[in-house]
Order: structure tokens, then C-alpha cells, then sequence
């Protein structure tokens, strides 16, 4: 028996009162005994609790769904665009009302989805602009790196091509999609995050038991002074 497992056993016993036949634990134990609980209130600043935010599955589950909108969003352009056309060339009504009344729904639907897909490569690089205040660190990785060359390379495209007869921009919409690569870091982090949570659960009741432990030896000793 070790030297502070002696320790142990006077202090406690001398905590030990058997007139009302009961015995506290030392004040280290008693706190060992709180902190083992599994989770406790912790101070976050806004600075951090933004970064998590940030860096959440959540956050990147959103990020992902925007680009699948931002895809089927130059789909439905391009579908517009070759309607416009196919009804402008081919479409013959004796009513020419009705046929400009259906070109300026389809151009106006055509603006929408334009207009649309812009907004949210917008939102994408200010999205980027954040992390890189934020967590200039994660650059340094080669993902993160890439990330931002798909981003800036498809709202450049977007910018340059916008006013191109024959809807050349729309790539911008297939070069987001390499964006996707973002599904791996979700799946890989919500591994590591069950990984953690895990060990957290075995490390608290290891904890546990070594209080347990702790606990039968004092009510050992105590029976043996009876």
C-alpha cells in the first residue's frame, strides 16, 4: 500500500464520526466526486462560440445544400433560356399577346434564378471572407486551400460570363459542386465527435468506479474499527 493511500485512509477516517455513524469524504474526493459528472458549464466567448458554429455539421450541412439549390438553380436557368428561345422560334399563336405575355414570364424566371444563384455565391464568399478572419489556422490545410479557389474561380466565373449570349456561367454551377468534398469532412467528423464522446463516457465511469473503490475501502475500515 502506498504511501498516499495511507494519507488517504487517516484523513478519512479521522473525518469519520461514530456517534451518528456516518463519515465525509475528504475535500479533494468531494470535488473529484463533482467534476467526475459527465459534462459541466464551461465560459465560451462569442469569438468561439461563432468558430463552432462554423465549424459544426450543422453549419456545413447548410453549406452543402446551397450548393445542390445554387446546381439546380443553372439547370432551371438553362431550361428557361431554351424555352424562351424554342417559344420565340417555333411557338405560332394567333394571339401574339399571349405569346409575349409567356417570353416575359420565362425571361422574368430566367432573371430569378439568375439573380438567385448570385446571391448565393455571394453568401459562399462571405462565408470564406469569415473563416479566413476567423480561423486563418484551417488555410493552412490543403482542402481548406482548395475550398477557397472553387469558391472565388466559380463567383469570378460568374461575374466575367454573366452577360454571355449563350449562358456560359452556368458552369459556375459545376464548378461548386467539387464543393461536395465537404461530405467526407462530415462524415469524418461526426466519427471523431462519437469517437470523443465515447471515451468521455468511459473515462466518467472509470471516474466512477474509482470512487466506488475508494468509497468500499473507507466502509472497510470503518466495519474493521467496529
Amino acid at each position: 500500500m502506498s504511501f498516499g493511500t495511507l494519507e488517504w485512509i487517516e484523513e478519512t477516517y479521522d473525518n469519520f464520526n461514530p456517534e451518528n455513524d456516518v463519515y465525509e469524504l475528504p475535500q479533494h474526493l468531494s470535488s473529484q466526486k463533482n467534476n467526475c459528472q459527465y459534462g459541466y458549464d464551461r465560459e465560451i466567448t462569442c469569438f468561439q462560440k461563432l468558430k463552432k458554429k462554423i465549424n459544426s455539421n450543422k453549419f456545413q450541412i447548410v453549406i452543402i445544400l446551397f450548393v445542390f439549390i445554387n446546381f439546380g438553380l443553372n439547370i432551371l436557368e438553362l431550361i428557361f433560356s431554351y424555352l424562351e428561345i424554342f417559344v420565340s422560334e417555333n411557338f405560332e399563336s394567333k394571339d401574339e399577346n399571349f405569346k409575349k405575355s409567356i417570353l416575359i414570364v420565362l425571361k422574368n424566371l430566367n432573371n430569378f434564378t439568375k439573380i438567385a444563384s448570385i446571391i448565393i455565391q455571394i453568401l459562399f464568399v462571405f462565408e470564406i471572407f469569415f473563416k479566413f478572419v476567423l480561423m486563418f489556422g484551417n488555410f493552412k490545410k490543403f482542402f481548406e486551400k482548395c475550398d477557397i479557389f472553387i469558391v472565388l474561380t466559380a463567383f469570378g466565373l460568374n461575374c466575367l460570363l454573366i452577360k454571355s449570349k449563350y449562358h456560359i456561367h452556368t458552369i459556375s454551377g459545376l464548378v461548386l459542386l467539387l464543393r461536395l468534398w465537404k461530405l467526407y469532412k462530415i462524415a469524418q467528423s461526426y466519427l471523431i465527435k462519437l469517437e470523443i464522446k465515447h471515451e468521455e463516457k468511459v473515462k466518467s465511469l472509470e471516474d466512477k468506479i474509482k470512487l466506488l473503490q475508494d468509497e468500499n475501502l473507507v466502509l472497510n475500515i470503518k466495519a474493521s474499527y467496529c
